[in-house]
């Protein structure tokens, strides 16, 4: 039996990121979906992408997520600077 721990505090974060307007908790997830995929060299976006069959989605979906994620977590640390 696996640990579900991990997941349940991953679901309470998204519902307090989203009540908090904190953009960089989407930044973290995004980061964590790119570094295995990046590994394992499989992703999902609505379905399994091989990077062996599709590179070319396979790196866009992962280029997105990596730019998302940068996105996501400098734009809160500007806004915070900003204050």
């Amino acid at each position: 039996m696996t640990n579900k721990l991990p997941t349940i505090m991953a679901l309470i974060l998204i519902i307090i990121s989203i009540l908090m307007e904190w953009n960089w908790v989407w930044g973290a997830i995004f980061i964590m979906w790119a570094i295995p995929s990046f590994y394992s060299g499989k992703t999902y976006l609505v379905q399994e992408i091989d990077k062996n069959k599709d590179p070319i989605l396979f790196w866009l979906i992962l280029m997105m997520w990596v730019g998302l994620s940068a996105y996501l977590i400098i734009a809160d640390i500007l806004t915070l600077l900003s204050k």
